[in-house]
């Protein structure tokens, strides 16, 4: 009889077969750490019995299969669940969306499919969510981290997304998303982390992206996006990483680029800009990787950029 057990932790070992039914009568559970090993079969339907207690549910980097039981909306307590690269398909099921007390949610490097759901702007205290496809290992008004990856989903992102405040990560890469950026998205005051790259998004950058002034990575290489970066960009002071490769954007680079002293990579090659390149480029200090090719530029390149030591 193991119904007293409050915490069970047996990931990153080589386990294997499929969890047993009788999980549901764990009622006392409070942590489920089954990650990094070999399970295979589905996640029982009874786990939603465990609906006093449940907090961590962590089945991550197995072989699981099938769908997510609708009994996970009955978790009330969770606070992290995690199944990402497993082989689970379906939709996220709409009964995940009463999950109120959840931070964390990734289920990234699976099968899944449809859209983004209006409904994630009930997980009021969603840190992390976590729906594309990484390169490299909403109203939830908590929200820190969203990742989908490895999955197909379609549509555009719903507004109620842009309500997420405290959301710090968001990923969507890899999807055949579409549709435009809200200017909604100035609403993501915490967001530190941007990956939209791999998908069919157009329209232009709204000027609200531009007063994010806490993101460090932005990603959006490989859609349709056009228009101009907007000269407000040198508030984003704490920005590394800014890849918009592979659109269609044009006009010139604002010379306020130069204030982003923390970049580290600037990427926009095979896009349509034009013009010279500002010679407050030699002010980006951190600068180690910088790629414009296939573009329109004219001009020399700026004697300033031999002052950067790190390229």
């Amino acid at each position: 009889d193991m119904k007293n057990l409050t915490a069970f932790a047996c990931n990153h070992n080589m386990l294997s077969g499929s969890i047993n039914s009788r999980i549901g009568e764990l009622t006392n559970i409070e942590k489920f750490n089954a990650a990094v090993n070999r399970f295979t079969g589905t996640i029982p339907s009874t786990i939603g019995q465990l609906s006093k207690t449940l907090q961590f549910l962590l089945l991550h980097e197995n072989k699981f299969t099938g769908t997510i039981p609708s009994t996970v909306g009955q978790l009330s307590r969770l606070t992290l669940f995690d199944i990402r690269e497993n082989k689970l398909h379906g939709t996220i099921s709409k009964e995940l969306y009463s999950l109120k007390h959840l931070t964390y949610f990734d289920c990234s490097h699976n099968f899944f499919s449809g859209t983004i759901r209006s409904d994630i702007g009930r997980l009021t205290n969603l840190e992390y969510l976590g729906l594309g496809i990484r390169d490299e290992i909403s109203r939830s008004t908590n929200l820190e981290h969203l990742s989908i990856s490895g999955n197909v989903f379609t549509g555009s992102i719903p507004e109620e997304l842009y309500s997420l405040e405290t959301l710090t990560s968001f990923d969507c890469s890899h999807h055949a998303l579409s549709g435009t950026i809200s200017s909604q998205i100035g609403n993501l005051s915490s967001l530190t982390h941007l990956y939209l790259y791999g998908n069919a998004f157009t329209g232009s950058i709204p000027e609200e992206f531009f007063s994010l002034e806490r993101l460090i990575r932005f990603e959006c290489r490989d859609n349709d996006f056009s228009g101009t970066i907007n000269n407000r960009i040198g508030n984003l002071s704490r920005l590394e990483h800014f890849e918009i490769s592979n659109n269609l954007f044009t006009g010139i680079l604002p010379s306020t680029m130069g204030q982003l002293n923390s970049l580290v990579l600037f990427e926009i090659s095979n896009n349509l800009f034009t013009g010279i390149l500002p010679s407050t480029i030699g002010q980006l200090t951190s600068l180690q990787r910088f790629y414009t090719w296939n573009n329109y530029f004219t001009g020399t390149i700026p004697s300033e950029l031999a002052l950067i030591k790190e390229i």
